[in-house]
């Protein structure tokens, strides 16, 4: 090997992993063409303010398809939803085998977490909330996904609780939807989908400009499909679109979507029984 070769072996060798990252920002646009509605029709989903608002007894989900082959799946919502007491009008971010509800405990507002038919988890921090059980503040919670050790876990401020998923979880891709609670809305600030790529080791390559689906993001052949459509997104400028990579998917009229009474999930997360697991925890919290 002549010392040409040898010095790229080398470059190569110690050369950083770079794992680029997609950022997909939901908005209502993009709820009409990819995503399947519950409850009202994708009109009915009106922004405001800088984000949205999901109405009372209404659902959105959608498979993220463009998630295969990921090393990791985060799902991040920023708003101030309204904690509820009763199970129905929880609102609740669900994400693969994994369910966050905005539950209401006396005065506080806490976060129940559940994981394929475990049982519930409350974690241990409260809110505060104004008198109508708003969060006084804006909340941030991030859902991630690992879909190679097959386990979740939760992000709140500065705090992260990490559960394994259910035996038998199928990995990605992974359904989300977020639901309001039967009797009140759902202001939402930001709603945004984080992929991260396979890092590979690339010689000399800049550090800047790899996340945000950035031009020159380093990219394994296998990742072309997903990049591509999160790019056509981004790279006109508007980084706050959100890639419709998937098929339209919303309900037809003669689909057996759930009542909004029920809010029963309409989605394969529906079998986990989650809102009679839901009321248990209600009872649990109520004084």
């Amino acid at each position: 090997m002549n010392t040409r070769n040898l010095l790229l072996v080398g470059l190569l060798g110690f050369a950083p992993a770079l794992a680029a990252e997609v950022n997909i920002l939901v908005t209502p646009e993009s709820l009409k063409n990819s995503w399947q509605v519950v409850g009202a029709g994708p009109g009915d989903i009106r922004p405001e303010g800088k984000g949205w608002i999901l109405p009372a007894g209404v659902q959105v989900a959608r498979e993220l398809a463009e998630a295969q082959g990921a090393t990791g799946v985060a799902v991040t919502f920023i708003g101030r939803p309204h904690f509820a007491a009763a199970a129905a009008n929880m609102p609740a971010l669900e994400f693969g085998d994994a369910l966050v509800a905005f539950a209401r405990s006396g005065d506080d507002g806490v976060l129940v977490v559940l994981i394929g038919e475990n049982e519930p988890v409350v974690l241990p921090f409260a809110f505060l909330l104004e008198e109508a059980g708003r969060s006084a503040e804006p909340l941030q919670v991030c859902l991630r996904f690992d879909p190679f050790n097959k386990r979740y876990s939760v992000d709140v401020g500065d705090q992260t609780l990490t559960i394994p998923g259910p035996p038998g979880h199928g990995g990605l891709p992974v359904t989300l939807a977020l639901s309001a609670g039967e009797n009140d809305s759902l202001a939402v600030d930001s709603l945004q989908i984080t992929l991260s790529e396979p890092a590979i080791v690339v010689p000399d390559a800049p550090v800047g400009g790899v996340n945000n689906g950035s031009e020159g993001a380093a990219t394994r052949p296998d990742q072309a499909t997903a990049r591509a459509s999160a790019q056509a997104a981004i790279g006109s400028g508007a980084s706050a679109r959100e890639a419709a990579a998937t098929p339209d998917v919303r309900a037809s009229a003669d689909s057996k979507a759930p009542t909004p009474s029920t809010l029963e999930i309409y989605t394969p997360m529906s079998g986990h029984r989650r809102l009679e697991a839901l009321r248990r925890i209600e009872r649990r919290l109520q004084p």
